[in-house]
């Protein structure tokens, strides 16, 4: 089976039922649900889809309701996918500073990239500087 490696853009769109990018995130998730791939996350991706949904709460996109359900789809999706520790050796944080410098990528950014070409896996994301990034290294997920 596929091991792709998802950044939180696309579980956010397809929690939050966003409509750019929600034709991508739903086929990747539908691909998931049927077992025709299987979803690896860097341990920051729940931190990251968490504050998206902060975010939606605050600027009132969601009701308190609406947070309720959508964390516990959160805390279901944490039982189903693989999740890598934080890597954080002297030759992880280089390259991460590497990827970062050539892609103008966010340091956070910087992990899906670096577990994807670290464990040879493809990475699925909408955040426009890492589809970039991504297509040079050979590792999108189309």
């Amino acid at each position: 089976m596929n091991k792709v490696v998802i950044d939180a853009s696309v579980f956010g769109t397809w929690l939050l039922n966003e409509t750019s990018g929600f034709e991508y995130a739903q086929s990747l998730m539908h691909k998931f649900e049927i077992n025709k791939i299987s979803l690896v996350v860097p341990a920051l991706f729940f931190d990251e889809v968490l504050n998206i949904l902060l975010k939606s709460l605050s600027s009132q996109r969601i009701s308190e309701k609406e947070f309720e359900y959508l964390t516990k789809q959160l805390n279901k999706f944490h039982g189903l996918v693989s999740q890598i520790p934080y890597q954080n050796s002297l030759h992880d944080l280089e390259q991460k500073i590497l990827l970062c410098r050539k892609f103008s990528l966010r340091s956070y950014d910087s992990n899906y990239l670096f577990l994807s070409i670290e464990n040879k896996f493809h990475l699925a994301t909408l955040d426009q500087r890492l589809i970039r990034a991504a297509k040079v290294l050979g590792c999108y997920y189309e």
